[in-house]
């Protein structure tokens, strides 16, 4: 029951953030926020943008396309997802490796501003280490279960993030 319990709560979300004020304020979310600071606009803008790939699935150009599967204002996953990249590290250890379902992206971080953590099935188990899931899958391993989505042109993607990229997703 305590499980149970714990699991709705987990699943509360906010809708009174501060990209749902900044959403209010323009017609679409290409448009910069208002009460956002040039870096999360920025980091929004290659949240939202999706990446274009060589033949080897390296970007060439293009954000992250994190909202082709966090899609926005929810930015929970496609339920439609498959593996998700992390399977091939856990699958020792016991843990269910079919349900690979990711929580939505809303409320990482409490109200102080700090990451609400562990994430990605624990795997970065340090709340401080939430960029160690951006950074995760900016280059996805070689797993052939991988989502389509994570496999441009068959290949892991490779999205190669700049230090500013990373800034920015990680202030937005």
């Amino acid at each position: 029951m305590q499980e149970c319990i714990g699991s709705v709560c987990q699943s509360i979300q906010s809708f009174d953030s501060k990209y749902d004020a900044g959403r209010q304020q323009v017609a679409n979310d290409g448009q910069p926020f208002p009460n956002f600071t040039p870096m999360e606009n920025m980091g929004k803008q290659v949240f939202l943008t999706p990446p274009v790939f060589n033949a080897t699935g390296i970007r060439v150009n293009g954000g992250a396309g994190c909202n082709g599967c966090h899609n926005a204002p929810e930015f929970d996953i496609d339920p439609n997802s498959r593996n998700n990249g992390i399977i091939g590290t856990i699958a020792a250890t016991g843990i269910d490796i079919t349900v690979t379902r990711a929580p939505s992206l809303r409320d990482v971080t409490n109200p102080a501003g700090f990451p609400n953590g562990p994430f990605m099935h624990r795997e970065f188990k340090n709340p401080a280490k939430c960029d160690r899931s951006l950074r995760y899958h900016q280059s996805c391993p070689g797993n052939t279960n991988l989502d389509p989505r994570l496999r441009p042109n068959g290949f892991g993607q490779q999205l190669n993030f700049t230090q500013q990229e990373v800034d920015g997703l990680m202030a937005f």
